[in-house]
């Protein structure tokens, strides 16, 4: 602002005094001469006055969202006293959840599974990886770590219980037991030391500790364990039970500690145990229902039960027999059922007993319940909602939405053929006004500002369903592992619709049939079906219009054709996507509302230019499709080559070029003013085998054209494991492995360029294509690498960014000309190199925090990154997803073709605005001043 003022403040001081020296004269002729440089300043600033929107320190360059999981929960704990509770996750996560909101309070992921969790106090006790390792964490202290340590197990584990003792080491901390299997262990509290250990009749049975006071028994179902704590030594008395045996389910049992407590066994059976007289009964049998925990308010015990696909829940006071009888006020159906229920039974201040529910759905889902505050009502009404199944995105795209004038006509569209009262003619017209409206102000602002939209997102504003002048808001379609469909808006991170797709049994792949411009759009999920492929087709703007095709064959891979406009506006605008199955036959997918010959028509023109490949563990097969197999699809397909592999080699990495990319530039402009030819090659792909022999490891890397299966180069990396990632793109190629001898992060790249040709050659073939000359240059990476994406812009100017998803959970961008395979050694570069543009090599590659685009964030495990063009090319869209989603905009080459975001548009308006009326007015003085000096 200060700037702004200051640049505007000597601008029109000597704009005026140059330009309009008569003017001020006129109007200052009058007043002494300090009082005219008074009145000058006085002026100047009132026309420098100018309205300024201020940011908050937060807000400042936030175009980013992240949506935090924390994975399907295990188990859950209700704390006693706050309100929160505790999850462990199978994404092995621990985590605490707000009962207020559901928002996270802190998030703990550990690297190993998380096996059972339990709570007392301050402290969380987590299990790990079949007992192997145990940790202890604060939950006060934002999930700090007090200790972790290994079991020294000699085998893992299946079956874990533990419990909270009193100081039994006398250190002012009080003790645990854990039981893994049939083997007990006594351990410190404050550091974990283990105090003792035994062994109890191993049976295979499941172990669970119950409590008299301070006595501490262990029951396994069919016997009794009393444990006596002597000095640090455990003292075994091994009791049958008098009444019936059982097995016990997942270690679920009652806290009351007296001598009726209650456990539930395999077969959904409530048992009743009374550890003085080693007495068993079946109190309740809950067959073919899902029970929950066991929860103690006073001297009660409660139990709650439902049917998977049932609101009725039923809460049992197993003390007294009492049985209560809530409705969930949900559709349980919609979200696959109820897969697991806990319960937390508290007193309300009116002395009334209130009851809370989190319910785990089939499509990972979580929710809290809480009952009804009128005491009349029977019904638990949903405190709040987490979609869980976000963190294990199994695929995802990039939507781009359409213009606001398709938009609005497909929304008169809409309104026309379902009229209600409400939706009348004079609605339909203020949708039109309204619409025209927003474009007016986009045009004159430039575009939406990022900040005020997610404000106004947040207070419910209904989210814009088509694209804006600089093309950031997008829709992500995502598919879930449970196959749950998601559309989430980019512009917030607001979650637009969802659905649960039950008939989809395992999501294998997701594609845009039809893009936006051909509106409406639409998008195709395949799934797999007991040897079978589903094909959903779907509208993925509102997720609706789904309709189902059952293919009988076993889904291998999707081919899309490259077609041009006119090619796909005779198939209705779609893309043509063709199936190969597992007995290589080509299927042609077309939806049921298209017309099927028109496909067939145009595989039939393109299928002598259709050529696949697969890529097994043996081997790497090219085909072509042949003639039909009956009158219309599947096609049979024919072995073009075939390359072999080592049966040591296991493939680690396929990498493909997109052909939807644009290419820039086909060469190379060096210093000297020659060019370099890129390979530009759409049918090249790379494979990178890793192969262990004995004490040697090392990766291969193949670059193949999948036409006619040409070995183009190959290399090997000596001393080199995984995980790989690769990215080929244009004439390069890019991947990351792990040098295992240095124990050092590497990254390679390959350029390709075609051969100059030699002129004094008189006879040359076009059937045999010269292979292309590989320049490769390896650099050292300062951070291990889990995934890579590359940026995508609009006509592909803008020079790529290599994006790095880090083992320190952070997203890294690095601009593709530090990986540059011609960057020459400091001692052999010269001028040219320099004006070219080249940096002397360096093996390492020296980062700063400006590269870090994900700024302070922790992005936990991300898998995969996604990236698509907006419509400035300066600009490129990015996803991450993992267990968080991600998303952000990047600029490799800096924002050249934009105005800053700060730029104020109104200061140039009322400015334009001040000088054009004091140019007019000035000059109208001027003239009137002249014509009274001549009068005089």
């Amino acid at each position: 602002f200060f700037f702004f003022f200051f640049f505007f403040f000597f601008f029109f001081f000597f704009f005026f005094f140059f330009f309009f020296q008569k003017s001020f004269k006129i109007f200052t002729m009058k007043l002494p001469n300090a009082s005219k440089y008074l009145f000058l300043t006085i002026f100047l600033s009132f026309l420098s006055i100018i309205s300024v929107h201020s940011l908050y320190v937060e807000e400042v360059g936030n175009v980013d969202w992240t949506i935090y999981n924390v994975g399907k929960p295990n188990q859950v704990i209700f704390h006693p006293q706050k309100r929160v509770i505790y999850v462990g996750t199978d994404e092995n996560c621990l985590a605490s959840l707000s009962l207020k909101n559901g928002e996270l309070g802190f998030r703990r992921v550990f690297d190993q599974k998380i096996e059972r969790i339990f709570h007392k106090g301050n402290v969380i006790l987590v299990i790990l990886e079949g007992g192997r390792s145990i940790s202890l964490v604060d939950n006060s202290d934002g999930g700090s770590i007090n200790w972790n340590s290994a079991s020294n197990l000699e085998e893992s584990a299946v079956h874990f219980d533990a419990s909270f003792l009193h100081d039994v080491d006398k250190d002012g901390v009080d003790d645990i037991a854990i039981s893994f299997d049939n083997t007990i262990q006594i351990r410190s509290g404050r550091n974990s030391r283990l105090i003792s250990t035994a062994k109890i009749e191993k049976n295979g049975r499941k172990i669970a500790f119950l409590s008299i006071g301070e006595a501490l028994y262990a029951i396994d179902g069919d016997k009794s364990f009393k444990l006596e704590l002597n000095g640090g030594e455990i003292k075994i008395q091994e009791e049958k039970w008098k009444g019936e045996s059982f097995l016990l389910s997942e270690n679920k049992h009652s806290e009351v500690k007296n001598e009726r407590n209650f456990v539930e066994s395999a077969d959904r059976k409530i048992i009743s145990v009374d550890l003085k007289g080693n007495l068993a009964k079946t109190e309740r049998n809950l067959a073919n229902r899902i029970v929950s925990n066991f929860d103690v308010n006073g001297e009660e015990v409660y139990v709650a039960s439902v049917e998977n696909l049932s609101e009725k829940v039923e809460i049992l006071a197993l003390n007294s027999g009492q049985k209560n009888v809530l409705s969930l006020e949900h559709n349980v159906k919609e979200r696959g059922g109820i897969q697991k229920l806990f319960l937390d039974v508290y007193s309300t201040k009116e002395s009334q007993i209130g009851h809370r529910i989190v319910a785990i759905f089939g499509d990972s889902s979580v929710s809290l319940f809480v009952s009804a505050k009128k005491e009349e009502s029977s019904n638990l009404k949903s405190q709040w909602n987490r979609e869980e199944s976000l963190s294990s995105i199994s695929f995802s795209k990039i939507l781009d939405l359409p213009s606001i004038h398709v938009y609005d006509k497909y929304m008169q569209t809409l309104s026309q053929e379902v009229e209600t009262e409400n939706e009348n003619s004079f609605a339909i017209f203020l949708n039109r006004f309204k619409a025209q409206w927003i474009q007016l102000t986009e045009l004159i602002w430039g575009r939406d500002k990022s900040i005020e939209t997610t404000k106004k997102s947040a207070e419910g504003e209904e989210e814009k369903m088509f694209t804006d002048q600089s093309g950031f808001r997008k829709l992500v379609i995502a598919v879930t592992k449970n196959s749950k469909l998601f559309g989430i808006h980019t512009e917030s991170g607001k979650i637009v619709w969802s659905d649960f797709v039950n008939e989809c049994q395992r999501p294998k792949d997701l594609f845009t049939s039809r893009k936006s411009s051909h509106f409406p759009p639409q998008s195709l999920l395949i799934c797999e079906e007991n040897e079978k492929t589903r094909l959903i087709w779907f509208n993925p703007m509102n997720g609706n219009n789904k309709t189902s095709q059952l293919i009988d064959a076993s889904y291998q891979r999707i081919l899309s054709v490259p077609l041009n406009q006119k090619e796909e506006e005779r198939i209705g605008g779609n893309h043509l996507l063709l199936m190969v199955d597992t007995l290589n036959r080509v299927h042609i997918l077309s939806p049921e509302s298209s017309r099927s010959d028109s496909f067939l028509s145009l595989f039939n023109e393109k299928k002598n230019s259709i050529f696949y490949h697969i890529t097994l563990n043996s081997s790497i097969s090219g085909y072509s499709t042949a003639e039909s197999v009956g009158s219309s699809s599947p096609f049979s397909a024919r072995l073009v080559w075939n390359f072999p592999l080592d049966p040591n080699e296991k493939v680690a990495y396929a990498a493909y070029s997109n052909w939807e990319n644009h290419v820039a530039s086909a060469a190379r402009i060096l210093g000297n003013r020659d060019a370099l030819e890129k390979y530009l090659n759409q049918n090249m792909f790379a494979v990178i085998t890793s192969t262990v022999a004995g004490t040697e490891r090392f990766l291969s890397v193949y670059l193949i054209d999948g036409v006619s299966g040409n070995l183009l180069h190959s290399v090997i990396i000596p001393s080199a494991v995984g995980p790989v990632s690769a990215q080929l793109v244009e004439n390069w190629l890019v991947f990351t492995y792990r040098a295992h001898k240095k124990n050092r992060q590497e990254i390679s790249v390959l350029e390709l360029f075609e051969k100059k040709l030699d002129w004094e050659v008189k006879e040359f073939s076009s059937f045999q294509r010269e292979k292309p000359t590989v320049m490769q240059q390896t650099y050292v990476l300062p951070v291990g690498v889990r995934n890579m994406g590359v940026t995508t812009t609009l006509k592909g100017i803008t020079p790529k960014q290599l994006l790095f998803a880090t083992n320190s959970d952070q997203l890294l961008a690095i601009n593709k000309y530090l990986l540059d395979p011609r960057r020459p050694p400091k001692e052999k570069i010269t001028a040219e190199d320099r004006e070219e543009g080249l940096f002397p090599y360096e093996p390492e590659i020296l980062l700063n925090t400006r590269q870090v685009i994900s700024h302070f964030l922790q992005l936990r495990n991300t898998k995969k990154i996604q990236t698509a063009p907006s419509n400035l090319e300066s600009t490129s869209v990015v996803l991450a997803t993992g267990l968080d989603v991600y998303f952000t905009r990047t600029s490799p080459a800096n924002s050249f073709d934009v105005l800053n975001p700060d730029f104020h548009f109104s200061a140039l308006v009322v400015t334009s605005v001040t000088l054009l009326v004091a140019t007019i007015a000035s000059s109208t003085m001027a003239k009137k001043a002249d014509l009274a000096k001549l009068w005089k």
